[in-house]
């Protein structure tokens, strides 16, 4: 039988419970930091009245607002050139890609060292 290999064997072999906890604490903490960055995501959680502290069990993700590219489309359009969702500057920015542009204006999007 073929030994399993794993990247992190404390954290991946974990109790379910735990796994689950770890990914809410991650979750609320990118959470956090976009509506930081963001007023987009800030007026978008707003909006929803939902904020980091509130994702305590996994039934909580359902209150987290999807993104639409068509909100995306409308940010850049009322937000030129970058919109207003990305939490980076263009200072920031090393690299940037955008949708294809096959359903409306395409996206933009700036991508950090880091995010890079």
């Amino acid at each position: 039988m073929e030994e399993v290999v794993y990247w992190d064997k404390a954290t991946e072999c974990l109790p379910r419970e735990q796994i689950e906890q770890n990914q809410l604490a991650k979750l609320r903490d990118k959470m956090a930091y976009v509506i930081a960055k963001s007023s987009f995501y800030k007026r978008k959680f707003e909006a929803a009245k939902i904020a980091p502290e509130q994702i305590l069990k996994m039934e909580d993700l359902q209150r987290i607002p999807l993104t639409t590219k068509e909100e995306l489309q409308q940010s850049q359009a009322e937000n030129p050139p970058w919109g207003d969702f990305a939490c980076i500057t263009s200072d920031d920015a090393v690299r940037v890609f955008q949708t294809s542009g096959t359903t409306g204006k395409p996206v933009k999007f700036m991508f950090s060292r880091t995010d890079w």
